[in-house]
């Protein structure tokens, strides 16, 4: 599914989480706990690279951010192809994203 040039409205009726790691420059704006079903890659020559989780139903379940150095709601979703209703962002929560599971090595 390619995005360019359209625009996503996000159906959530929750405020965003947003999840930090200033240590690789990323974030994750999460409106769901659902499922992911699948991911669509956003790529542009300039900027964050950005993905997009769908759920099984189409719905964003949330958008992934990788090189972005401004971390406010209003920055992090000018990067992305989505449209969020206003009253959402007034209620966002910001949290330290949760490190990455170590893996054994056999």
């Amino acid at each position: 599914m390619k995005l360019e040039g359209r625009i996503i409205r996000v159906k959530s009726l929750k405020a965003p989480v947003v999840e930090i790691d200033t240590a690789t420059e990323s974030a994750y704006v999460r409106f769901s706990s659902n499922r992911v079903a699948r991911t669509v890659f956003r790529s542009e020559h300039q900027g964050p690279v950005v993905t997009i989780d769908f759920d099984e139903k189409e719905n964003v379940v949330g958008i992934e951010l990788i090189g972005v150095t401004e971390f406010g709601i209003q920055s992090l979703l000018h990067q992305a192809p989505v449209s969020v209703a206003p009253q959402l962002l007034d209620k966002v929560r910001y949290v330290a994203a949760r490190p990455a599971k170590k893996f054994a090595v056999a």
